[in-house]
């Protein structure tokens, strides 16, 4: 980078300068807020979803689960979700760093696993 002139506008306060300065250009924040919808067993899971996303569109986004009476974290993958029994389990999402933003995890929702009727 060439130093450049700074030419003020008002010559009697001000003086002409040349030289460089630093700038620093810090990340912006990402945000998303997470939802699931409960579904019953044996039927096809829902998927989870963030809305309200800020940031980086094409980062990526990792969901995990846990029961809500458990510490066990998983990963849900949404291409082959796992077979849940029924409960009421924890959705997290964490959205990636890139370039441009930090990582955010997401608050996480509680959804439920309904028990099935027998036929």
């Amino acid at each position: 980078m060439q130093p450049s002139d700074f030419e003020p506008t008002d010559t009697e306060k001000y003086l002409t300068v040349s030289g460089r300065s630093n700038i620093t250009v810090e990340k912006a924040r990402q945000y998303g807020k997470l939802s699931m919808a409960g579904y019953t067993y044996g039927k096809t899971p829902s998927t989870p979803t963030l809305t309200d996303q800020t940031g980086d569109l094409n980062a990526q986004v990792t969901y995990s689960y846990a029961a809500a009476d458990s510490g066990s974290v998983q990963t849900w993958d949404i291409s082959n979700p796992p077979a849940l029994n029924a409960g009421t389990y924890r959705m997290y999402a964490s959205i990636g760093d890139t370039d441009n933003y930090y990582g955010f995890e997401a608050v996480y929702c509680e959804f439920v696993v309904a028990k099935a009727t027998p036929t």
